[in-house]
């Protein structure tokens, strides 16, 4: 043991003294920004996670509603052709169903963009491929859409002109 009465000892006591508290200091100060740091990268990698996936989602679902629409616009497109409607009723559907695929084509060329720009802003892969789930077991879930008759149609009639078309037909 060193004696802390002897003055050549005093140097070295002092030197592992000084040693000690900056090795103190250094396991004591090390490990907190390390954590906090750490704890910081998971919060900007969960904020820029939910921020892709939620952007990613709303173009996806705004894609399979233009589809939903598009079909759905021509079947009442048809509909209106078989009942010989002109003018407006036709007319509208036909405008409205172009409109919504030339929609769904800008909402194809922003996926395209965004797959890019994800990439290049550092999303995971897997972050837009767990959306693309989501989106896929919902339409799975979802029920058809189909296009509605009319008030007047109850019942199928077959295509049949309603003005022509009568019950006493169907006892025949």
């Amino acid at each position: 043991m060193i004696d802390p009465k002897n003055r050549a000892a005093r140097p070295l006591l002092a030197r592992a003294a000084s040693m000690l508290l900056l090795l103190a200091l250094a396991l004591a100060i090390t490990p907190a920004p390390a954590a906090a740091q750490a704890e910081a990268e998971q919060d900007d990698l969960a904020s820029m996670k939910a921020d892709w996936q939620s952007r990613y989602r709303r173009l996806l679902t705004r894609q399979d509603e233009l589809r939903a629409e598009i079909e759905l616009r021509k079947q009442l497109y048809a509909n209106a052709n078989r009942r010989m409607y002109r003018g407006s009723v036709r007319q509208g559907q036909r405008d409205r169903m172009l409109e919504a695929e030339t929609e769904l084509a800008e909402i194809a060329t922003k996926i395209e963009s965004f797959m890019v720009d994800a990439r290049r802003a550092g999303a995971y892969p897997g972050w837009l491929y767990e959306v693309e789930d989501e989106v896929a077991e919902a339409r799975r879930n979802a029920p058809a859409a189909v296009a509605p008759d009319g008030p007047e149609d109850d019942e199928d009639d077959g295509g049949r002109n309603p003005l022509y078309d009568s019950d006493d037909d169907e006892d025949e």
